[in-house]
Formats: C-alpha cells, structure tokens, sequence
C-alpha cells in the first residue's frame, strides 16, 4: 500500500508557525490540540530512495554502480544509488 509521508519535524514546525499567528484564544486552543494530536500520531520505518532517474552512476539508462555497466529503467532504484546533486 501506497503511502503519502510528511516529515514530522515539518509538520510541527508549520504548527508552530500558525500558533505565533492565532487571533484569538479559541483558535490557539484549536492550533494547539491539532498540534497535540500530530506529534501523537504513529510513525513510519522509512528511508529516502534514490531512482536511476536521480542517480550520479546513471547515464542515460546505463548504470555504472560498483558492478560495471548495468542497463537501467528510470523508476528503478537499488541500494547503491546515490542523488545526482544537479537533479
């Protein structure tokens, strides 16, 4: 199953954010429950990846990981790979 992740540090900084900007009691009372229930939330045992498309070892479809030229499709990703820094 497909799942859409946010980092949680972000989020709680965006919490944070609106709190400084609550124009009443109530709405910082609602920020700050929202808030509460956010940093409750469970957690995800994830790592970033790293597609062929956005490898520094691919070029044009041809892999030049550690094992010498592998031929590669754009959606793959393999525990080599390492994000080009120009992507």
């Amino acid at each position: 199953m497909i799942k859409n992740l946010i980092e949680l540090d972000a989020a709680i900084e965006a919490m944070a954010e609106l709190q400084g900007r609550a124009a009443s009691k109530g709405e910082l009372t609602g920020i700050s429950k929202a808030w509460k229930r956010i940093k409750a939330l469970p957690t995800v045992d994830a790592v970033p990846v790293v597609r062929c498309r956005e490898c520094r070892w691919c070029n044009r479809g041809e892999c030049e990981h550690k094992f010498g030229l592998l031929v590669s499709n754009d959606e793959n990703y393999c525990s080599y790979g390492e994000r080009d820094v120009d992507i």
